[in-house]
C-alpha cells in the first residue's frame, strides 16, 4: 500500500514530506528537498507535474477515452482519438464502446481490435482485424456500429448511430507498438 509520511502530524496543512512509500521497496526520502516520481515508457505510465499547483497526474499513456454524440446513421470519427503508428513498426489497437440513446431506453456495447503496420516512412496500412463483436440485447432497428479507418497515417475509430436517434457514446482505446 502506498503512503506518505509527513513531519506534521497534528492536522491541518503544511509540513514537509519526509518519505513516500510505494507498493514495493522501502520508504524513499528526499534528496536536496525533492522526491522524483517517475513513469515508465515501457509500461505506458506517465507522471506529469504541474509546478505551482502541488499536483502530479499519473496516467496510462496507452489508453485514450472519449465521448461523442451521433444523430444519424453516418460514420463519424471519434476525433479525439487518432493513433499515429511510428515508422518501421506495427501497432495493435483494441476498442471498446458503450452506446446509449439519449432517452436512456436502448443500450449497446461492443469491442474490436486491429493490427496496423507502417513500413519505413511509407503509409500506414490496416492489416488483420476490424471485426467488432457486439454485446447487449438485440433490439429491432437499434444497431449502432464501430469500425477502424485510416486518416493519413493515423488509425481512427469511427462510430455510426441510427437515423433520427441521438446516441451518446463512450469509447476506450488501448494500443501498443512493436
Amino acid at each position: 500500500m502506498s503512503q506518505i509520511t509527513s513531519i506534521n502530524s497534528g492536522g491541518g496543512g503544511g509540513g514537509d514530506i519526509l518519505t513516500i512509500t510505494g507498493d514495493t521497496g522501502g520508504p524513499v526520502g528526499p534528496t536536496a528537498g525533492n522526491i522524483n516520481i517517475l513513469g515508465s515508457n515501457a509500461s505506458f505510465i506517465g507522471v506529469f507535474g504541474s509546478p505551482g499547483t502541488s499536483t502530479l497526474t499519473i496516467i496510462n499513456t496507452n489508453q485514450l477515452v472519449a465521448g461523442i454524440t451521433t444523430v444519424d446513421a453516418a460514420f463519424v470519427p471519434v476525433s479525439a482519438i487518432p493513433i499515429s503508428v511510428p515508422n518501421n513498426s506495427g501497432a495493435f489497437v483494441e476498442a471498446r464502446f458503450l452506446a446509449l440513446t439519449q432517452d436512456r431506453t436502448r443500450i449497446r456495447s461492443g469491442y474490436g481490435s486491429i493490427l496496423a503496420r507502417k513500413p519505413g516512412a511509407g503509409p500506414t496500412s490496416l492489416n488483420v482485424g476490424d471485426t467488432f463483436s457486439y454485446v447487449g440485447p438485440k433490439i429491432a432497428g437499434f444497431f449502432p456500429q464501430a469500425r477502424f479507418a485510416l486518416s493519413g497515417n493515423d488509425i481512427v475509430l469511427e462510430v455510426s448511430g441510427i437515423l433520427a436517434t441521438i446516441i451518446d457514446w463512450t469509447v476506450v482505446l488501448n494500443f501498443f507498438y512493436v
